[in-house]
C-alpha cells in the first residue's frame, strides 16, 4: 500500500514562486500557489443547492470507496 503525498507551497507572488523554483533546490515536485493570482468568486445559493442535490443522488455506497482505496 502506498500513500499519496501532495506538496503545495503558498507564496506571496508569482515572482517569489519563480525564484523558489530557480534557486530553491527543491528535492521533490511541488505545486506553487501564488496568493496574488487567487481570485475569489461567489456561487449563487441556487447553484449550491443544485450541486448538493446531485451529490446526494449520485453518491456511491461507502463500500465502493473502500474497494478503491485498497
Amino acid at each position: 500500500m502506498f500513500a499519496l503525498q501532495l506538496y503545495n507551497v503558498v507564496v506571496e507572488t508569482e515572482q517569489v514562486g519563480k525564484k523558489l523554483l530557480e534557486k530553491g533546490e527543491l528535492k521533490r515536485r511541488v505545486t506553487i500557489i501564488p496568493l496574488n493570482k487567487i481570485a475569489a468568486t461567489t456561487i449563487s445559493n441556487d447553484a449550491v443547492k443544485r450541486a448538493e442535490s446531485l451529490v446526494s443522488v449520485f453518491r456511491p455506497p461507502t463500500s465502493v470507496f473502500f474497494l478503491w482505496l485498497f
